[in-house]
């Protein structure tokens, strides 16, 4: 035995063992390992582990040598129960240490994300929560009990399932969703929700988020029941998977808020479960919060990087974001392995035409229609990228097959309309239009129809349209214009009137507004309203010859020729002379007794139409009132050529030949006139008192007693009876009309010699 042993020896008997330090402990260990004395070996370590136990604490990382090396004396003397114990030990203060190492990188990790969310870099956001996702559901420490548990370290590792697993779990799946369903046809909603969920424990591919979202589960009182089922199950245990049909159910129903709730509870015991992300993913969608979306959407990548639906809804996501550039990468990504699929081509497109890339987008477009032909969204599509290109013809032929398979798109009839509208087809741009209004209401398309309506002279038809189309466009004065002259055109004049009001109220300087306001007001008598407009309107224009010419007519028509004498020579002046100006001219002067300027300006009036019956009417009231009666009848002779039925006329020539004392003639006037209107009283008197003249006092005294007979009061003929009564004797009837005479005007009465004796 050499020197070495015998040192040892001396300390352990000695009792020397305990007072070393450390570092001569560990080289005794070390001896005593080396010349393979294994339980004197461990003595020695489990003082050593001991004491830096006592000085280090439990889990630090400087224990691990001690750990190791009593692993392996154990191991070599065939204790393999306490190396596994040592071996643990090791492995939870490793995967500790680790853990909180890696847990150190979490707040800088918060900050770098919060930076690339700022940027829109959503790759490496992605690529940060992805990592934020793992380090926060990571294990920070080993169980100590008996059941050993690997720890849970950062990997990227994904384990495949032989194919024959694949198929047996997918079978597997469906059968007991199958059974699930016959269970919840017998009533039995708590068999039938523990059957569902075993189905989505096994993980089975075939049953994806998009194949439970789709699940039909019955009628209101049949879903009723089977959701108080997994409520209770959730109750008796949160972490089956309850959760997760409780959230599919409110999804189903648009309950996004609870939905969202439910899927986060079930991750809590389920963190990488692929179809709650997928499911969180698609409700943040919904509801537009594309950031929130995309978060999960990647989660899903980084689980699944192939995943069809979750690249689909990435590319969805970047593209709401305006991030077509991304979309497209990840399309392209996804479109080698999806060879024939439909939704990545039409999304490309979707993306390229974003990007005004429009040779793109058609190519892409048509490679979804080669896979799916009776698609009207993609024939939309494709009309849309033709008319970018304004190749009309092919988006006209794009637009008329998507209509054709699907008849009720009021937006593609709405782009179809828009096509005819250009090539000036408005027929078939208003049908398409009127098909576009039954399911669609888009401002513009309110727009065009009207205007399209008001163009071909449609007016009530425009209104309606025109009418939506500014509720939510008040300011569009342009169209509010259109609207007032629509208005003033069907003859809704008041409407027309209160929108020319409006528009002078926002653009006091246009003198157009005041013009059809007061044009407005004259078609519905209002003259005050009109002719202050008008001299408004005038402000603009001080020799507008169209306004002082309205403005004199008006006058005219309010009796104030005076006034309106001033307008009609200033329009005179302002423009060129024609018949109208001298025909209010002609009224202006006459109405103030000016006859010889009136007479004037009637036949300046006549100069530009020499047969026109309403000025040679008009002169021969001048002639009339100038007694020039043979010119007088001359002119109302030429207004009967074409206006023969006029008894006015007839009365009149019968007037001016009764004033040349040419009775007989004037009495065949009057009796012509009478002909015509047989109420007519001025035109049967005349006839009395032309009897009168021609001496024939029997007629006359018919003619007055008709007269009376009709109408008791018309005093002037009775005045006449009393005169023919004298003449012929008969005392009695005179006195009796004298009374009547009494009755009816008291001065006339004391007029008449006869009567007041």
């Amino acid at each position: 035995m050499n020197l070495k042993f015998l040192n040892i020896i001396f300390f352990l008997v000695t009792g020397l063992f305990c007072q070393l330090p450390l570092f001569e402990k560990e080289n005794l260990a070390r001896q005593y390992y080396d010349s393979k004395f294994y339980d004197d070996a461990i003595v020695v370590y489990e003082e050593i582990l001991n004491e830096k136990i006592n000085i280090l604490g439990s889990n630090n990382i400087n224990l691990k040598n001690e750990l190791i090396i009593l692993s392996e004396l154990y191991y070599l003397i065939n204790d393999l129960e306490r190396s596994k114990n040592y071996l643990y030990e090791f492995i939870n203060i490793q995967s500790k240490y680790i853990l909180d190492s890696q847990n150190n990188y979490l707040e800088p990790l918060y900050i770098l994300k919060e930076i690339y969310s700022q940027e829109k870099n959503f790759n490496n956001v992605f690529s940060v929560d992805s990592l934020i996702n793992i380090l926060e559901n990571n294990t920070n420490m080993l169980s100590n009990d008996s059941l050993f548990v690997l720890p849970i370290l950062v990997n990227n590792q994904q384990t495949n399932n032989k194919q024959d697993t694949e198929y047996t779990l997918n079978d597997t799946a469906i059968d007991l969703i199958n059974q699930g369903f016959v269970y919840m046809d017998n009533e039995l909603y708590s068999e039938s929700a523990k059957l569902f969920i075993e189905a989505l424990t096994l993980k089975a591919s075939i049953t994806d988020f998009d194949y439970f979202i789709k699940l039909n589960f019955g009628d209101e009182k049949q879903q009723n029941e089977l959701y108080k089922s997994f409520v209770y199950i959730n109750k008796e245990d949160s972490t089956r998977g309850a959760n997760f049909y409780l959230g599919v159910m409110d999804y189903q129903n648009e309950d996004y808020a609870s939905a969202i709730f439910l899927f986060s509870e079930y991750q809590k015991y389920n963190p990488n479960d692929f179809n709650s992300i997928i499911g969180l993913g698609d409700i943040y969608f919904n509801q537009k919060l594309w950031t929130d979306a995309l978060f999960y959407y990647y989660r899903a990548i980084k689980q699944n990087p192939n995943n069809l639906h979750a690249n689909l809804q990435v590319a969805k996501t970047l593209f709401n974001l305006n991030e077509y550039n991304d979309a497209v990468y990840i399309l392209n990504s996804i479109k080698n392995i999806y060879f024939n699929n439909y939704d990545i081509y039409y999304n490309l497109s979707l993306c390229y035409f974003a990007l005004n890339q429009f040779d793109l987008s058609i190519e892409r477009i048509n490679q979804a229609i080669l896979l799916n032909s009776e698609s009207a969204d993609a024939y939309f599509r494709l009309g849309l990228c033709y008319n970018s290109k304004k190749i009309y013809k092919q988006s006209l032929e794009a637009f008329k097959k998507c209509v054709k398979i699907n008849p009720y798109n009021g937006t593609a009839h709405f782009e179809l309309a828009k096509i005819y509208q250009l090539i000036l087809n408005d027929e078939l741009a208003i049908k398409h239009y009127n098909i576009a209004k039954k399911t669609i209401d888009h401002p513009q398309l309110n727009y065009n129809i009207g205007i399209l309506y008001y163009q071909n002279n449609q007016y009530l038809e425009a209104i309606n349209p025109l009418k939506k189309y500014l509720i939510n466009n008040m300011n569009d004065w342009e169209t509010l214009a259109v609207l007032g002259k629509i208005f003033f055109e069907t003859s809704r004049f008041p409407e027309a009137s209160d929108i020319y009001l409006r528009l002078i109220d926002e653009f006091p300087d246009i003198e157009e507004y005041y013009y059809q306001l007061a044009e407005s007001y004259l078609k519905i008598n209002d003259y005050m309203n009109a002719i202050q407009n008008y001299q408004k309107a005038l402000t603009f224009d001080e020799e507008n010859y169209d306004i002082l010419l309205k403005l004199g007519t008006i006058l005219n028509i309010q009796n104030n020729f005076n006034k309106a004498e001033t307008y009609l020579i200033d329009a005179l002046h302002c423009g060129t002379p024609n018949k109208q100006i001298f025909v209010q001219l002609g009224m202006s002067y006459g109405g103030q007794n000016k006859f010889l300027q009136s007479l004037q300006a009637f036949k300046g009036g006549l100069s530009y139409s020499l047969n026109d019956p309403i000025i040679n009417y008009q002169i021969g009231i001048i002639y009339k009132e100038l007694e020039i009666y043979d010119l007088a009848i001359d002119s109302f002779n030429q207004y009967l050529i074409n206006n023969d039925n006029d008894y006015i006329a007839y009365y009149l020539i019968g007037d001016c030949y009764s004033n040349l004392n040419v009775y007989d003639i004037a009495l065949e006037y009057y009796n012509k006139s009478y002909k015509l209107n047989n109420s007519h009283t001025k035109s049967l008197y005349s006839i009395g008192s032309c009897y009168l003249k021609l001496d024939n006092n029997k007629q006359a005294a018919k003619i007055f007693k008709s007269i009376v007979k009709s109408n008791p009061n018309h005093v002037q003929s009775r005045l006449e009876l009393v005169n023919l009564y004298v003449a012929l004797n008969k005392s009695r009837e005179a006195r009796k009309e004298c009374e009547i005479i009494f009755m009816l005007d008291r001065e006339l009465y004391n007029s008449i010699s006869y009567c007041s004796k």
